[in-house]
């Protein structure tokens, strides 16, 4: 794997993101430009905290496109790509603020040696 970004995500989502039964992760803002069609690897935390020497690659995804959802309904209705129960504390849907999908798609499912967390993304 010739990769040097990272993404963290939290266990279960991560999980979810890898097996390809979540297809969307969400934000409250858009994807950056350069990481549309980048191959990231997808590393997996046990949360907010997760020290650097605890954290997982799991494997391989890109993001394919960034959205932005109109209203929760959309979000709502969105949940079987997204997996975010509606009322989720941390990850659920605000009026009012924006909500972004981007559609990832997973290139490879296999769990890597981290060698360094300096070009690592944390998203959540």
């Amino acid at each position: 794997m010739a990769t040097t970004a990272g993404f963290e995500v939290m266990h279960p989502f991560s999980q979810l993101l890898i097996s390809g039964e979540k297809s969307v992760e969400t934000r409250d803002f858009p994807l950056p430009e350069q990481y549309i069609r980048t191959p990231i690897v997808l590393v997996q935390s046990k949360g907010p905290d997760t020290p650097a020497d605890s954290l997982v690659a799991i494997g391989q995804i890109q993001f394919t496109r960034c959205f932005e959802y109109a209203d929760r309904s959309q979000w709502l209705a969105d949940y079987g790509r997204h997996c975010v129960e509606p009322d989720h504390a941390m990850f659920g849907f605000t009026p009012g603020e924006p909500k972004f999908g981007w559609n990832v798609e997973v290139l490879e499912r296999q769990a890597v040696q981290l060698q360094s967390t300096e070009n690592m993304y944390s998203s959540c």
